[in-house]
């Protein structure tokens, strides 16, 4: 991946992932957590021999970063150790938490602590740590903000948080809010986490959700999403030289049209861009000064071809997914089709 993303042309924060425990269900159908500590430390070895990779190749778009688990997956002793290289190399931490409800009960388990406890005591919340999603967290409670409540933590240990609206509205969530974790302090970035990585129809579904969440119309407004997007993403991974036109700045570049009679009436073009659009819209891209985008589409047919393969292969996943389900049976019984197969 990092080899390809060099030859692209893209600018990759790579890493390798690692855990100690998978989510497994039960006998009783109930969610646990399966550990093999031993595997951890050698995914660990892996990321931080990763690291060194990163480093020898010293190419200005690949940057080496820390890419543990979901924390309800990793043992108090990978996580100590993760916060103990990630300071030693100054290095990135992505870490998926704040995102469930049973993240607090598998860690208090585990190790007897919350999620926020345990970032603390691990010594993560001192690391340069960004955190996809944060939905757990309630910041229209005035409590959130408060000294010692879990925004004012994450504000005064420079934690970014990833929103994904997309990926938190497709299971029924939504951050609570972005404009009360900005108003804290928290430095926000925008993800996508789920496919396909269309960041335009991830602010358009964010701007709605942060105005339900505040019950605001003048809420979640779409300069504050595209700033989160640009300037925050770029602050998040400590790259001011990201994410804004300037001189001395790296000559990022996405250019999209708006030419399409289905875009609709431009009176403003971001705002039309982002409640009409799509990445779709999005006609070039220059990563450094070099154009991507252009390369990318001349080899349209290489990516079907991919995507075609993706797509076969699901037929070779169905069998050992249902049989290592609490369904135990073939789809559609346990994965269910949006429209039974005789009304298609």
């Amino acid at each position: 991946m990092a080899q390809s993303s060099i030859e692209l042309g893209l600018r990759g924060f790579l890493g390798s992932a690692y855990r100690s425990g998978i989510n497994v269900t039960d006998h009783d159908g109930q969610r646990v957590i399966l550990f093999d500590e031993e595997e951890g430390r050698t995914g660990f070895a892996d990321a931080a021999r990763f690291l060194d990779y990163a480093d020898e190749l010293g190419h200005p778009l690949l940057t080496g970063v820390l890419l543990p688990c979901r924390i309800e997956t990793l043992s108090d002793e990978l996580m100590r150790r993760t916060a103990e290289l990630a300071t030693e190399r100054n290095a990135l931490v992505r870490l998926h938490c704040l995102q469930g409800t049973n993240e607090d009960g598998f860690l208090v388990k585990l190790t007897g602590r919350t999620v926020l406890e345990q970032l603390a005591d691990s010594g993560l919340l001192d690391t340069r740590l960004l955190i996809p999603h944060g939905i757990v967290i309630d910041g229209t409670d005035p409590s959130s903000s408060a000294e010692g409540g879990p925004l004012d933590v994450l504000a005064r240990h420079d934690v970014s948080i990833i929103h994904c609206p997309l990926t938190s509205f497709h299971y029924s969530g939504m951050l609570k809010s972005f404009d009360a974790f900005a108003a804290a302090g928290v430095n926000m970035c925008l993800g996508t986490d789920s496919f396909p990585p269309d960041l335009i129809k991830g602010i358009d579904v964010g701007t709605h959700l942060a105005r339900i969440a505040e019950g605001r119309r003048d809420a979640g407004t779409v300069s504050a999403f595209f700033d989160a997007a640009t300037l925050g993403g770029a602050r998040a991974l400590g790259r001011d030289d990201l994410g804004r036109l300037c001189p001395g700045a790296q000559a990022d570049i996405m250019v999209a049209s708006l030419e399409d009679f289905r875009d609709g009436v431009v009176e403003d073009p971001l705002r039309t861009l982002i409640l009409n659009g799509s990445a779709r819209n999005v006609t070039d891209t220059y990563v450094a000064g070099a154009p991507w985008l252009l390369t990318a589409r001349s080899q349209a047919s290489t990516w079907m071809d991919c995507a075609l393969r993706v797509s076969s292969s699901l037929d070779r996943w169905w069998t050992p997914t249902a049989n290592a389900t609490t369904c135990g049976a073939m789809p559609p019984s346990c994965f269910h089709r949006s429209m039974p197969r005789q009304q298609l």
